[in-house]
């Protein structure tokens, strides 16, 4: 699916994901010095936001919701912050705030116990774990190894055994914090390591200073060597092993990401013209929240609500407020309609050109009424010959997804409904105990057309 006409909402392709089908999506998140970016598995932007402090890594859960780890120096202290933000990039706090002359928090990841895992460098080298609300759990592990370096990153394998580069080693540990002693060593010819990723079949990918990738088995036996020809600053995989390589462009003005396959043969670039250096890039596999079914109701007061495509008009939706369901809490800049078949296979569903806030069916609660283009809405798709059904979607302003759903009878141009699609002969629902019912009914019947 395709962004609105009028309006970018915010992760779009999420709520699409979460509305059109409930299938879990992945996207990818890319950390400059201070910005946080959101791209789909195309490459295309979906989100971003800045920050003011330097970003220093990034985590996230499988709702969208970021973990921002930045650094700074205050009055000769290192003030290391984990800030946590929602799906759209709003602020929800800062969860970690921790303030030392001598240590400062590295490399940040999300463990499968949902934990949040983030290195401390000093002069001893620790692991760390809080909740995904910042309460602290204590070290978790000590790097154990006599060389200097510092644990940049951190990483599970599919045992939820940890990986923690170490200057020029990478250490192990078990799922209890307790060290396994020396996994591998990075070649002698090349530098230390500060990036760490591990596919799915447990091989072990470290970038190296020297701009080079060395590939280790799950044994710790190197595999291969591998040189992607790019200023490296982050590596990362997704769900198909596809090797994700971030660094600077050309004069070190402009980041890019390149992808790879396992032996190297480059694929192409995901992103280019990035503003900066590509600190951290990380990938998740975000699980829709349960949708809020919101009522509502396609040209109210008419029934069987039927829409003349060749309209030049305008189209009122509206969404009734009820008791559990207020339309001020509506964040209207993601609003979108069309047929939910169309919007499935292509089609692009497009934002209101104007709204207000009226109590159309006199019970008390105010409902939130839109106008569409109908000129539009078949322009791009989201309006066909076959429509029977119209979706609504969008976003509450704390990014919780919701959508409505009602029929369409398409009339012709002359008002004759001779050949119109008639797909209910029941009275208009006109209380909300109706309305409801008629809602799972047509939550049943896009399951059948699907």
């Amino acid at each position: 699916m395709t962004l609105s006409k009028y309006r970018i909402p915010t992760l779009l392709v999420a709520v699409v994901a979460s509305t059109s089908n409930c299938l879990a999506a992945e996207l990818a998140y890319i950390a400059l010095p201070h910005e946080v970016m959101t791209f789909d598995m195309s490459g295309s932007l979906l989100n971003s936001f800045s920050t003011v402090d330097r970003v220093e890594d990034i985590a996230v859960n499988s709702l969208g919701e970021m973990y921002v780890l930045t650094l700074s120096v205050q009055e000769g202290n290192f003030v290391s912050i984990i800030e946590k933000f929602d799906p759209g990039g709003n602020s929800l706090g800062e969860i970690v705030t921790d303030i030392s002359s001598d240590t400062h928090l590295l490399g940040l990841v999300l463990g499968a116990d949902q934990n949040l895992y983030v290195g401390r460098n000093g002069a001893i080298d620790t692991i760390e774990r809080y909740t995904q609300t910042g309460n602290p759990l204590g070290t978790f592990a000590t790097i154990s190894t006599p060389v200097p370096g510092a644990p940049f990153a951190i990483v599970f394998d599919s045992s939820e055994n940890m990986y923690v580069p170490d200057h020029d080693l990478i250490e192990k540990f078990d799922t209890s914090g307790q060290s396994l002693g020396t996994f591998a060593m990075i070649d002698p010819s090349l530098s230390f390591s500060f990036d760490l990723d591990i596919d799915s079949l447990d091989n072990l990918y470290a970038a190296i200073l020297d701009d080079r990738i060395q590939i280790f088995d799950s044994s710790g036996i190197s595999l291969q060597i591998l040189d992607p020809q790019i200023d490296i600053r982050s590596i990362a995989l997704d769900s198909d092993d596809i090797l994700y390589v971030a660094g600077d462009g050309s004069g070190g003005t402009l980041g890019s990401v390149k992808t790879f396959l396992s032996d190297g043969t480059p694929l192409g670039t995901f992103v280019s013209g990035l503003s900066g250096e590509p600190i951290d890039m990380k990938f998740a596999t975000i699980v829709p929240e349960p949708i809020i079914l919101a009522l509502v109701d396609i040209k109210p007061g008419s029934f069987p609500n039927p829409v003349n495509p060749k309209s030049k008009g305008v189209l009122s939706v509206a969404i009734l407020g009820t008791a559990d369901f207020n339309v001020n809490d509506v964040n209207i800049d993601t609003l979108l309609f069309g047929d939910p078949l169309l919007i499935d296979n292509g089609g692009t569903a497009v934002s209101p050109l104007r709204s207000s806030l009226v109590d159309i069916s006199g019970d008390g609660f105010l409902d939130l009424t839109l106008k569409f283009s109908t000129r539009d809405l078949v322009e791009f798709g989201a309006l066909g010959s076959d429509t029977i059904e119209g979706i609504l979607i969008g976003l509450l302003k704390d990014s919780t997804p919701f959508e409505g759903m009602d029929s369409i009878r398409l009339v012709p141009p002359n008002g004759s409904h001779g050949n119109s699609l008639q797909i209910s002969s029941v009275p208009e629902p006109t209380t909300l105990a109706l309305v409801a019912l008629g809602l799972l009914g047509i939550g049943w019947r896009r399951r059948k057309r699907a």
